[in-house]
Formats: C-alpha cells, sequence, structure tokens
C-alpha cells in the first residue's frame, strides 16, 4: 500500500487526504531502516510534539479572541464598572433616604395632639349648646331677667372633669434634627433633609448602599452556584440576575427550570441573611443626624451587638429578598414555558407582560415587605435590643409582618373618611366629609410607590436602548 506522502490513489483521483502531524515527523516515522532480521522498521512519532504541530490546519479564531486581556484592561473593565454602580447608586439615593424615612415615620406623634385638639372642641361645643333645662316651655318666666346673657350654664364637675381629659397633650420636646413632614411626599422630605443637614443629610448611607449591592451581586452567583453543585445541577444555568425586568436566557432554556429557579430564590435568601448586619447599619445612618457617631461602616459594625441576623428579623428579611425573586425570576419562565410567548418572535407582548409584572412585584410585595423590614431594623436597636437612640423622625412600633401592616394601614396617623350617599333607599356614590379615620390605610405600606415606578422606567429604558442593535431585546 502506497503512502499518502507519495501522491494520490489512482482509486480516487480527487480525494485530498487530510494533513494532520509534522509532515517531517511523519516522512521520518515511515522511513525504513535496515535491520538483520526485518526487512523494514518504523520508528514512533516522538511524544515531544506539541498539539499545534498535531493540528495546524484548525482554526479558532471564531471561538477563541486574538489574544486574552492583559491585567490593565481586566482592572480597568472593573473600575468602570464599579464607577458606573457608585454613579447609579449616588443618583438614586436621596429618593431611596427620603422613603425610608416615610417607612419608619410614625404620624401619631405629630397627628393625635391635632386630632384630640379638635375632638375636645367639638366636646365643648355640644356641652355648652345642648344646655339642659328643667322648666315647663309653657310656664311664664316671673322670676326671670329680660337682659341677655352670654353663658347661663356651667357644667357638672364630672362633664368638666371629662373635658379636661380629653386636651391634647403637650408635645415633648424635639431635638434641632428633627424634621417636619406636614405632608408624606418624597420631594418634602428631601428638602427639609436638605435645610438640617445639607449634602451629608440627603446622601447618608450611601457607601454603606454600595458595599451591601456590590456584596449582594457578588454572592448570589457564588451561593448559587454552590448550591448548583450539591444539587448536581449544571452552575452556569443558576447564575441569574434578579433584576427586575425578569430572568436571563439561562433560566428559560435550563434543562430543570423549576429546580434552577428554585436554588436560585434560596442563594437570594441566603444572602440576605448574610448581608442582613449591613443593611441594618445602612438604615442607621440614614434614619440617624449626621452628627450620631458613627458615621463609618467598620465602626457601625462594630457598634452592633451581633455580625448575624436578629431572631426576629429572619422572617422579613428571607420574605423581602424571596417572594421579589419569585416574581421577577419566575415571570419570564411562565410567560415562555406556560404561555408559549417567546421573547424573539414577540419582544412587544413578552416585554410588556414581564413588565407588568415587575410593576404587580414592586407595589403588591417589595414594598409592604420593605416597610415591615425597615420597621423592625429600627425596633431591633442600633447599639443593642431596643437602643434605638436620636432619629430624624419619631419612629414606628414593630409587631410582626402581619401585625405592622395592620398597625400601619388602621392604628397609626389618621386619614380622611367618606360616607356613602343614598337617594331614595339606594346608594349613588361616596363623597368627602370632614370625619377622620383611624390608619394611614393602604397609602401608608407603598410609601415612594412612585419613585419606584419611575425607577422601573428607566431601567426599561436604558434596556431598550441598550438593545436598539439586538434582534429581540426589550
Amino acid at each position: 500500500m502506497t503512502s499518502p506522502l507519495e501522491g494520490p490513489n489512482p482509486l480516487r483521483p480527487y480525494y485530498v487526504p487530510p494533513r494532520i502531524g509534522d509532515p517531517l515527523s511523519i516522512a521520518s516515522a515511515n522511513v525504513t531502516k535496515p535491520g538483520p532480521n526485518s526487512t523494514s522498521t518504523s520508528t514512533p512519532i516522538s511524544s515531544n510534539i506539541s498539539s499545534f504541530s498535531i493540528l495546524p490546519d484548525l482554526d479558532y479564531s471564531g471561538y477563541v479572541s486574538d489574544g486574552s486581556p492583559s491585567v490593565i484592561e481586566v482592572f480597568k473593565g472593573l473600575l468602570d464598572e464599579a464607577l458606573w454602580k457608585y454613579t447609579s447608586i449616588l443618583l438614586a439615593h436621596p429618593f431611596d433616604v427620603a422613603k425610608t424615612i416615610l417607612q419608619v415615620y410614625n404620624e401619631n406623634a405629630v397627628k393625635d395632639g391635632a386630632a384630640r385638639g379638635h375632638v375636645k372642641a367639638t366636646f365643648d361645643e355640644d356641652v355648652f349648646t345642648q344646655a339642659p333645662s328643667d322648666s315647663d316651655p309653657d310656664e311664664l318666666t316671673y322670676f326671670t331677667s329680660t337682659t341677655p346673657h352670654s353663658l347661663s350654664y356651667r357644667p357638672p364637675s364630672s362633664l368638666r372633669t371629662t373635658s379636661r381629659s380629653n386636651r391634647a397633650p403637650s408635645p415633648p420636646p424635639t431635638s434641632p434634627h428633627t424634621l417636619s413632614i406636614p405632608t408624606p411626599a418624597i420631594l418634602q422630605v428631601i428638602s427639609q433633609l436638605w435645610t438640617h443637614s445639607g449634602a451629608f443629610g440627603v446622601w447618608a448611607g450611601a457607601n454603606t448602599s454600595f458595599v451591601h449591592s456590590i456584596l449582594t451581586r457578588t454572592l448570589t452567583p457564588f451561593f448559587s452556584s454552590l448550591l448548583s453543585a450539591l444539587f448536581a445541577l449544571p452552575s452556569s444555568s443558576t447564575t441569574l440576575p434578579l433584576s427586575a425586568t425578569g430572568a436571563s436566557p439561562s433560566l428559560i432554556d435550563a434543562a430543570y427550570p423549576f429546580a434552577t429557579l428554585s436554588i436560585a430564590i434560596a442563594a437570594a435568601g441566603l444572602v440576605a441573611v448574610i448581608t442582613a448586619p449591613i443593611d441594618i447599619v445602612r438604615t442607621r445612618l440614614m434614619l440617624t443626624p449626621p452628627s450620631h457617631p458613627p458615621r463609618s461602616l467598620l465602626r457601625s459594625l462594630l457598634a452592633l451587638p451581633s455580625w448575624s441576623c436578629p431572631i426576629n428579623l429572619l422572617v422579613p428579611t428571607m420574605l423581602h429578598a424571596a417572594l421579589p425573586a419569585i416574581i421577577t425570576t419566575g415571570t419570564p419562565l411562565v410567560v415562555k414555558g406556560k404561555m408559549g410567548i417567546n421573547p424573539s418572535a414577540q419582544p412587544i407582548t413578552y416585554g410588556a407582560l414581564v413588565s407588568a409584572a415587575s410593576v404587580i412585584e414592586l407595589i403588591c410585595v417589595r414594598l409592604p415587605l420593605e416597610t415591615v423590614l425597615r420597621r423592625g431594623q429600627v425596633a431591633y436597636g442600633f447599639g443593642g435590643p431596643g437602643d434605638i437612640g436620636e432619629t430624624t423622625v419619631p419612629v414606628g412600633a414593630y409587631r410582626g409582618v402581619v401585625g405592622t401592616m395592620w398597625s400601619i394601614a388602621r392604628e397609626e396617623g389618621w386619614r380622611s373618611g367618606e360616607e356613602e350617599v343614598v337617594v331614595g333607599g339606594k346608594k349613588v356614590g361616596k363623597k368627602g366629609v370632614g370625619r377622620r379615620k383611624r390608619g394611614q390605610g393602604i397609602e401608608g405600606l407603598l410609601r415612594g410607590w412612585r419613585v419606584g415606578i419611575w425607577g422601573l422606567v428607566g431601567v426599561w429604558g436604558a434596556n431598550v436602548l441598550g438593545g436598539a442593535g439586538k434582534g429581540g431585546e426589550f
């Protein structure tokens, strides 16, 4: 049999054999050497031949870049990403501080006095306008004077005691750092902070927020990969960005999507529990005056009684991390897997459904749980259980997840009531009246929802502009 190096096979004139290996090594391997007992022997190929010389015709340029990035390029990329993240936090931090203040703000400390004063004035007016009379209205007044008088009735001592008991208590002395918030509005709180503390109050805790965000984004993929390795799942499909725009395509195309979703949610809850002390410090820096030490992250952590998540905050912390993750990462899976809407074929419909789910997650899940969590962090204390210290606003009580929501909606503060309008025995509508009701209503659990909506709009706009040149992205 002729060797391929000797020429083409006459039976296969158009066949070109592949050139694998070094031609010199192949030629030297097929050279016949004379021997005493055999006509020819072949020497083996040298073992020190590199892979590039064995497979010289294979082209990896489509799979591997021309050159690996240098250390300077890697460092520059990380620095650019960190600067972008820090800038975004600085832009959104004043609104975050104002939202946190409104979430823990106790309106009872301010509005109870005004409400009780209104009750007292109404009570005194009723007493003096409805004075009792023992005389018969038909009897002639022989022994009464005809001169008018302004006040002819003095209530009994029991009524006077009751009237005095309804007086509004004198307000406690306020600190010069206490904010005056007549109307719970984000811009009004920012204005008050700027007036009292300047830039240090508006951007209080910005560095701690940046550290908390970086740790969350770093530890979430790490624990996702760790849990996927423990449960024998592909690690590449569990590194999911828990953003407001939905899950990545790796979750949708995963071999075990629901198991992968469970691992991502468990990783989010675990990271929230680990970073709970930093979140407590972040809340403390937002709610205390800038002159109240300590103000650095390390010293504030050292002032905490423990570097672990408190037991009474374990449930709201995990719910605040896990429930939003279920909605944001599970919605794309349901939209594509159950409803059959492909993001590449129907990008507008897919984006609209994911955006609607993000709004529902923000209003119905994230903001109420965040309000409860902030109340719990304040109730835990910044230097120990019950050690709240001086805050910029009077803070509300923490009574568990359900109890705190009920207290905010039905007990704290006052709101205007409504009365049903009945015409001919039928209810035709409602009208606002001067009567005031206890509680803040649902609005008390959704402080800052407008800012959250604008944040989602900004994220969607950035995604649209960033994916303008990529088909099928929203």
